[in-house]
């Protein structure tokens, strides 16, 4: 899939989504027990929150704002140039 510009994913419950290509910016919002699988999806902008027992996985190569709480999890590789985390106890950011 290629998206010219802003592509925004919303996934809840027990929800599984995985994404590939390419796009300018990526918002993703997963809550629940949810699983979003965009690390094959190169975007230059990205904005996640997971939630819950989520798990986000997604790639990008200029700024990444990510936002975990309760037991959400974000994986962000493409090793971005700007990053903004933000995660609270039982939740975990990792950038790449």
């Amino acid at each position: 899939m290629n998206v010219s510009g802003r592509l925004s994913a919303e996934i809840s419950g027990a929800s599984y989504a995985d994404i590939e290509g390419n796009t300018e910016s990526l918002k993703v919002d997963a809550n629940g027990a949810s699983k979003m699988e965009a690390d094959q999806l190169r975007a230059k902008n990205v904005e996640v929150e997971a939630s819950g027992a989520s798990h986000a996985r997604v790639y990008a190569t200029e700024s990444v704002d990510a936002e975990a709480s309760g037991a959400g999890q974000i994986d962000c590789e493409g090793n971005p140039t700007t990053v903004r985390r933000s995660e609270n106890l039982g939740s975990n950011v990792n950038i790449r």
